[in-house]
């Protein structure tokens, strides 16, 4: 599990690259103490979930994992990082729409270079 810092939006997300997605959401339930569990009965390609946890002064704040399969890191990454930069976007209350995606474009872009840097550290 790879943790993903974006500094601007403040928010905390993982990337897991797995051979198979009952690995990684098995990991995402047994590693982290979050408020709810991800199903693992699935069968995908790759997924954005999203959850919430509460830090130490009971808070509830929101996290967020990626998850895309070890062999199909070419598309399916681009297409999870799209779903990942709406969720976060709208979990900060930014609002997209035609005439205001600046700010998902560019995050966008943030999040594929950073998981492609990560990638490539941890390959």
């Amino acid at each position: 599990m790879i943790k993903i810092d974006i500094p601007l939006y403040n928010q905390e997300v993982y990337l897991l690259i797995e051979d198979t997605e009952l690995i990684a959401t098995k990991r995402i339930n047994t590693e982290h103490d979050n408020l709810d569990k991800i199903d693992e009965d699935n069968n995908s390609r790759g997924f954005v979930w999203q959850t919430k946890y509460l830090k130490e002064n009971e808070v509830e704040k929101s996290r967020f994992y990626i998850y895309v399969e070890k062999n199909d890191l070419t598309t399916t990454l681009e297409h999870e990082l799209i779903h990942l930069c709406w969720d976060l976007l709208t979990n900060v209350g930014i609002k997209i729409n035609p005439r205001n995606h600046e700010a998902m474009t560019y995050l966008f872009e943030y999040l594929l270079k950073e998981c492609k840097e990560k990638i490539k550290m941890y390959s």
